[in-house]
């Protein structure tokens, strides 16, 4: 629950949150160590008042879900292979409203293990992600889109000697543009901000080289 001030008008927002998740988990199952399982429902709304009447009302109903399976060691190397999904539904509704109703899903399968070589231990892991955003194209100022997105790291760490160690971390991290940032066209009465979305955004890239020395003495 908080307050602000847009130009002229006293701005009051009302956020209501509710969340209902469910976790399992099986273990010693023949090439897997264990299995862990979760899915959850959230819904959201977020009420902006213009003095005592209602301005804008936005909703995020979502459903999530993850599974994750540790294997035993293959060819040496120790760790989990998963699968997440999410679904999102966006819907605004106000003569502020500045974002158009949307449905979103986001299916993502990934690996990530360790291996141990002397002294060095080397950490690995990918993901892909499909990502799907449809919009009605009578609200939206852009067509639906669709993404594919590919994220790895490698990492590495030499234990030197007891108290030196160093490392070395290489990772490409890839992020799908949000509906607000596609589509966003409008006041923000909230923030007293333009806010102007960009349909044909593609997604993120962020490449990332580490290095690191650590010594304790």
């Amino acid at each position: 629950h908080g307050h602000g001030d847009a130009g002229d008008h006293a701005v009051t927002i009302l956020m209501d949150q509710r969340r209902t998740e469910v976790r399992g988990g099986l273990d010693d199952l023949g090439w897997f160590e264990s299995l862990r399982a979760s899915a959850a429902h959230t819904r959201y709304t977020h009420t902006e008042f213009e003095g005592r009447a209602v301005g804008t009302v936005f909703d995020n109903d979502s459903l999530d879900a993850r599974v994750e399976l540790v294997h035993r060691p293959v060819a040496g190397w120790a760790g989990a292979v998963g699968a997440q999904w999410s679904e999102r539904e966006f819907h605004a509704a106000g003569h502020e409203a500045f974002v158009p109703d949307s449905e979103g899903s986001d299916l993502g399968v990934f690996w990530l293990g360790q291996r141990s070589f002397g002294p060095v231990l080397l950490e690995a892991g990918v993901r892909h992600d499909h990502v799907d955003i449809d919009v009605d194209p009578a609200q939206a100022s852009g067509p639906s889109r669709s993404f594919d997105n590919t994220s790895a790291s490698l990492s590495a760490r030499w234990d030197v000697t007891d108290g030196i160690h160093l490392m070395l971390g290489l990772d490409r991290a890839q992020r799908a543009p949000t509906a607000e940032e596609l589509y966003s066209a409008g006041y923000h009465v909230a923030t007293a901000s333009m806010e102007i979305g960009d349909p044909g955004l593609d997604s993120e890239t962020a490449n990332r080289l580490e290095l690191g020395l650590h010594w304790h003495h």
